[in-house]
């Protein structure tokens, strides 16, 4: 509401005929707008609510079982509109009363027109004043009650003394059961003494301070299940007191988003298992690792036999199934320290790691390993309603040391699974010396073979 004098609505409650008959006339004179008289205080209640006027003009002592101040208070708690009192009585009991209401002035009878003036208008700013502020705060409520964020009041003790909706959504509870708690109980119980110094350090300040700088908790919601969290604390001071405000900001959507991004970068989405680029890092780290330590490591790259006929024949739905099965088996045929990856279509890449120092044991301890590949890779597979049997071919390229990229393995663990195919499929082959010097030629007919396939 913004008015002047001249636009105020007032409604007069005075039991005393002439005292309101004067005041009625004063506020003419004064410009403002009387609305009605009252001369008892349930009166005074009906014509509030029916007139709803800018400002009351309430004797204190009325006749009737209601006096101004039970009326005034009922205002104030239902039509809230600004009340001046007028009375003959400056008791200290009836003042104490009085004050209970809040009201927006007070005049003690006989009074002047310049002081019925200069409380009316006095009353009416302050009211105008008073809306402004309430306005605000309900803009500020709005806004916090909106937030996504949380946001927390701390008293210089470290208990909350408010959350909003986010706040209490974030960590589970109701306000109410949350207005009381220190900030620890959010906490995860290794910080929760952490965070308590903090506030502790922060407490004789009164000037305004980032006590703690935005970074990442763990928070705890009331079910016990702990959380990633960003956390700020800002310590203000009011009139005095020292509050600190907490905003709190729930970073489990964005961990998950994070993981997700990493995962479709290192991983196959259909098998879950490590992909090409995954499986690069892998390589490199194994040859240091052999270079270090003299042991030999071995990479087997295989495909499927006759995958493209199954897909033709079922459809590439079965085949994904085939897919993610072959990758389960895989992963029970080696050890937990070594690597399984797909480096696309029907070609999966076993890397062994931590093999003999002696080559010729090297290669025999990857064939064990390849052996039991074929071996659980040949046994039959259940593929929704069919039942299918599908072997792989198999080549293994034994490595010791530095100069070895995972281009150059998979190359002569390609070259040594097409003889593997040329011998009949379903079995294995290795990488030696000898095919070193036909490495062109190899390639070639294994890329004509692939074609036919």
């Amino acid at each position: 509401m913004s008015l002047n004098h001249t636009q105020a609505r007032i409604l007069v409650v005075e039991d005393e005929a002439i005292v309101a008959r004067d005041v009625l006339a004063q506020l003419e004179v004064l410009g403002y707008t009387p609305v009605g008289h009252a001369t008892r205080g349930d009166e005074a209640v009906r014509l509030a609510s029916e007139l709803r006027p800018d400002l009351v003009l309430m004797d204190i002592a009325l006749d009737g079982p209601m006096d101004g101040i039970e009326a005034a208070e009922i205002l104030r708690t239902q039509f809230a509109p600004p009340v001046v009192f007028l009375t003959a009585f400056d008791a200290d009991d009836t003042l104490a009363r009085a004050k209970l209401t809040e009201p927006f002035g007070y005049l003690l009878k006989p009074f002047s027109e310049r002081e019925l003036r200069a409380a009316l208008e006095m009353a009416l700013y302050k009211y105008q004043v008073q809306i402004k502020l309430r306005e605000s705060a309900l803009h500020t409520q709005a806004i916090l009650d909106n937030m996504l964020d949380g946001v927390i009041t701390l008293s210089a003790q470290g208990l909350i003394e408010s959350a909003n909706p986010s706040a209490c959504a974030m960590f589970g509870y109701a306000e109410p059961n949350l207005v009381g708690q220190t900030i620890g109980q959010l906490m995860n119980p290794a910080e929760r003494s952490q965070h308590q110094d903090f506030l502790l350090h922060y407490q004789s300040r009164i000037e305004t301070s980032i006590v703690c700088p935005l970074r990442e908790v763990t928070g705890r919601r009331q079910d016990g299940n702990a959380f990633p969290l960003s956390l700020s604390v800002t310590q203000i001071s009011r009139a005095g007191q020292i509050t600190f405000i907490v905003i709190t900001r729930d970073l489990s959507e964005q961990h998950d988003n994070a993981e997700e991004i990493h995962r479709l970068s290192f991983y196959d989405r259909l098998t879950e298992l490590p992909n090409r680029r995954l499986l690069r890092d892998h390589v490199q780290q194994a040859v240091l690792n052999s270079a270090r330590s003299g042991r030999h490591g071995a990479l087997l790259l295989l495909d499927l036999d006759h995958f493209k006929q199954l897909n033709d024949t079922l459809g590439l739905d079965v085949g994904d199934l085939l897919l993610q099965q072959v990758a389960a088996r895989l992963r029970a045929a080696v050890r937990e320290s070594d690597r399984v990856a797909r480096v696309g279509g029907d070609e999966f890449v076993v890397l062994l790691e931590a093999l003999s120092a002696q080559a010729i044991e090297a290669a025999t301890q990857a064939e064990v390993t390849a052996n039991k590949i074929l071996q659980l890779l040949s046994q039959p597979y259940t593929l929704r309603e069919h039942a299918c049997y599908s072997t792989p071919s198999l080549g293994i390229v034994v490595f010791q040391g530095a100069g070895e990229s995972l281009d150059d393995l998979l190359k002569k663990a390609d070259i040594a699974m097409y003889e593997a195919k040329n011998a009949g499929r379903n079995t294995l082959r290795f990488f030696d010396v000898a095919m070193q010097a036909a490495v062109i030629d190899h390639a070639e007919r294994a890329a004509d073979l692939k074609r036919a396939l």
